[in-house]
């Protein structure tokens, strides 16, 4: 339970921030990273840079801001 709860918030601070993923770890309570790592690759199937690579929304939503001067 506290570990889904840890992923859920690190899933968030990946999707939201540009925290590095040392931090994220740290932020969300664990202390060993390649633990994180091994722990968030078990269940979302992907590493956690990939998961910020295909899940980063503030990247997204910076695409999608059109100019209003062109």
């Amino acid at each position: 339970m506290l570990q889904e709860i840890r992923l859920q918030y690190a899933c968030r601070y990946l999707g939201y921030s540009s925290l590095p993923i040392d931090q994220v770890v740290e932020l969300v309570g664990y202390t060993d990273v390649s633990h994180f790592y091994r722990v968030f690759k078990q269940k979302y199937g992907v590493s956690p840079n990939q998961y910020r690579k295909q899940n980063n929304t503030l990247k997204k939503a910076k695409n999608n801001i059109k100019n209003p001067l062109k």
